[in-house]
């Protein structure tokens, strides 16, 4: 349903999360209306952020109370998510259609005109204001003008992974219409609740089939529900019922372990990210270097493993890892006591972890790196996931920081004795991943989701300093092992591919440059084409927020072997932009570019 062109001037563009979402907003004083267009950002954009991170790729949302499509919108573009959107207030869901076919979504969102309730019937809609059109709700009358249906029989046999539901004072109307659906999918659930009531009404509800209240968002009353791990009931431990809940998709796991490596120097750290661990895992193992003695304080924990290892340098951050050498099957949690574990850390990456099948790594913190790489500038040329910034989908990485990462011990069997002297743990564990053709992933996650420990790691900073006066050999080769790693496009040959290949009118114009570019897809593959390969060049690359996978491309040289081999793939699909005043716009590529990146080297 295309828009009017006299209607344009209603259209509001949000730039969020790489893409470029039109939004229309024709009301001027509807409450929701008025924010998108005033701030350019989704409204509760809080709560859509965090909810990214406990959904797993490409899921089914149902999105019950819609309004214009706020929720739908960001959940279908910024998700790829399936979504079925209710709205049965007639203003609201004809806007809805409008920003559903602005964004070409049309054979993704499935619309619904009507309301949800505990029974089927009719209904009529009441306390409609313009200046809120969410403010309406639907009142129960035989003779109404809107139809009323239940959830269960909306969605029949389909899978949800997402119930968001928003009705005005009647969200248990439409729970217990859904409780089928609830009880066969187990999905999360936003319910906004607009007095103590209608919560309590909600919790009664969700409690037998093993819900609890987990989080609130804004002020505007939004409960994230979801199933609850820790029942009086169950005999299980907590790690077991999180290993059970996953039990299809993973190998068979005997347990969830962590290790980490550390300096008692840093002692007031290292108690802190130790409780912040202990109770969601089965066994905690420690390597303690440069010391003499285990701490009183984890003598005393029972689930604390520790090794003392008097050289403060060597093995260093690969300490982390002496733990496997004594568990089987089981998932590792390879931590630092550089941060402040949240209480659902050992969950989140176990789920993470069960969409690989258990065949990848997971992790928080990691980088990507920029092509050409050389041993030279491979310390700066990346672009780094860092753990304290949100990232709303999982993304594919080369290199997992150890500080926060994750795996099953089946598919990644390292042992301390394979171990060479002056690897780094990262260095270690991605020529292992390499050698093994095991993918690397940065999982989604809430904006400092890991808390930073402001008390400085001292072990870190020692073996830093000895690092910088006495070991620039080893410095090169980590250098050079993360130089021979593989672009992902290439290690992943079986998937389809954008390539966009960015034609520079100057290299000092990049920033602008990647700012307005929109690929379309969250894992592009960018050709940059510049006048020279720099270090100056390779830092603004790395700075800049999109972290995509990068080949820089002169010129002035023949086309890299690399890059031609990509191109060559059946799955890739090639556009072009060209750089026109600091902005890149879709462009027909010259016939000489087109022999120019097909010439093989001489």
């Amino acid at each position: 349903m295309p828009l009017a062109s006299t209607a344009t001037r209603h259209v509001k563009t949000l730039k969020a999360f790489g893409h470029d979402i039109p939004i229309y907003l024709p009301s001027e004083v509807d409450q929701m209306q008025k924010f998108v267009r005033e701030t350019g950002r989704f409204h509760e954009e809080e709560l859509l952020i965090a909810l990214c991170a406990r959904l797993p790729e490409t899921p089914t949302v149902v999105d019950v109370g819609a309004n214009i499509g706020n929720h739908t919108l960001f959940f279908g573009r910024v998700l790829d998510a399936q979504v079925i959107s209710i709205e049965p207030v007639p203003d609201a869901f004809d806007i809805l259609e409008k920003n559903v076919a602005l964004n070409g979504l049309e054979d993704q969102i499935e619309r619904h005109q009507l309301a949800l309730g505990r029974s089927a019937g009719r209904g009529h809609i009441v306390d409609l204001t313009a200046s809120n059109l969410g403010f309406a709700r639907v009142e129960e009358t035989d003779q109404g003008s809107v139809e009323i249906s239940t959830l269960d029989a909306l969605i029949q046999a389909r899978h949800v992974d997402l119930l968001k539901v928003d009705v005005r004072g009647q969200g248990d109307r439409v729970l217990e219409g859904g409780l089928s659906t609830i009880e066969r999918c187990k999905p999360l659930i936003v319910a906004e609740a607009s007095c103590r009531e209608e919560l309590n009404r909600i919790e009664q509800l969700l409690w037998p089939l093993g819900y609890q209240k987990a989080e609130r968002f804004g002020a505007s009353g939004a409960y994230l529900f979801r199933t609850c791990l820790e029942r009086a009931q169950d005999s299980r431990s907590y790690t077991r019922r999180i290993l059970d809940s996953v039990a299809e998709q993973l190998p068979a796991t005997t347990g969830l372990y962590a290790g980490l490596s550390t300096s008692v120097e840093n002692d007031a750290a290292l108690r802190a990210t130790v409780t912040s661990l202990l109770p969601q895992v089965d066994g905690l193992f420690v390597h303690l270097h440069g010391v003499k003695e285990v701490p009183e304080y984890l003598h005393r924990m029972d689930k604390v493993t520790c090794v003392l290892c008097e050289d403060p340098i060597q093995p260093g951050d690969a300490g982390r890892f002496w733990g496997l050498d004594h568990i089987d099957n089981a998932i590792y949690l390879a931590c630092s006591d550089d941060y402040l574990y949240p209480t659902d850390y050992a969950l989140r990456m176990v789920q993470e972890l069960a969409q690989t099948e258990g065949k990848g790594i997971v992790c928080v913190d990691g980088i990507l790196l920029q092509y050409p790489a050389s041993p030279a500038d491979i310390k700066r040329a990346k672009s780094r996931f860092r753990p304290t910034d949100p990232l709303v989908r999982r993304r594919r990485i080369h290199v997992p920081a150890t500080s926060s990462c994750g795996f099953h011990t089946g598919t990644v069997n390292l042992k301390m004795a394979d171990h060479t002297a002056g690897d780094s743990a990262e260095e270690w564990l991605v020529t292992y991943a390499e050698q093994h053709g095991i993918a690397r992933y940065a999982i989604p996650r809430p904006a400092t989701w890991l808390q930073p420990l402001r008390a400085e790691n001292a072990d870190t900073q020692r073996r830093r300093t000895a690092s910088a006066a006495t070991d620039t050999g080893a410095q090169d080769g980590e250098a050079s092992a993360l130089r021979d790693l593989l672009p992902i496009s290439l290690a992943n040959q079986g998937a389809d591919a954008l390539i966009v290949l960015c034609d520079l009118e100057r290299d000092g114009k990049i920033i602008s440059a990647l700012d307005s570019l929109r690929p379309g897809t969250r894992d592009p593959i960018v050709f940059i084409l510049c006048d020279e390969i720099t270090e100056k060049l390779r830092a603004m690359i790395a700075q800049h927020r999109s972290c995509w996978e990068v080949h820089l491309l002169s010129r002035h040289q023949p086309c890299p072997d690399d890059c031609r081999t990509l191109l060559a793939r059946e799955t890739i699909q090639l556009e072009y932009h060209k750089s026109v005043n600091g902005r890149m716009q879709l462009a027909e590529m010259t016939e000489d570019l087109r022999s120019w990146l097909a010439t093989p080297l001489q």
